[in-house]
């Protein structure tokens, strides 16, 4: 049994990581109103579990919606769960494991621009 094919969740640390813990990136579309976020944050905090990172921005004015990426690890048990209490959140319309996109920047470095004397804007 492959949990990261189950999930969709796979590692992107060390596979020798202790205790299985794995990190994961999870953005999710959901309806732009008051308490949404608080939502969202007491998921994890009455579940024990950590967020390591958390960007929250509107996404479609017209269709009411933001999007909300959050970085966090655990198990892949864990994960998938997270990922399942996320997509039962009734506010909640899409969630993606964006650290399974190959398109997506984890763990790239940061894109540098270089400039010389002569060159201009």
């Amino acid at each position: 049994m492959n949990s990261a094919v189950e999930t969709g969740i796979k590692s992107t640390g060390d596979a020798a990581a202790p205790g299985g813990v794995r990190r994961a990136s999870f953005a999710v579309i959901v309806d732009n109103e008051p308490g949404v976020l608080h939502r969202v944050v007491g998921l994890f905090s009455a579940r024990g579990y950590n967020i390591e990172s958390l960007a929250v921005a509107a996404t479609d004015r017209g269709a009411l919606t933001s999007r909300i990426t959050i970085v966090t690890s655990g198990s892949p048990q864990v994960l998938a769960q997270i990922r399942a209490q996320l997509a039962k959140m009734i506010s909640a319309r899409e969630v993606f494991v964006v650290s399974d996109d190959p398109h997506s920047a984890e763990g790239q470095p940061p894109p540098v621009i270089a400039m010389s004397k002569g060159d201009a804007l």
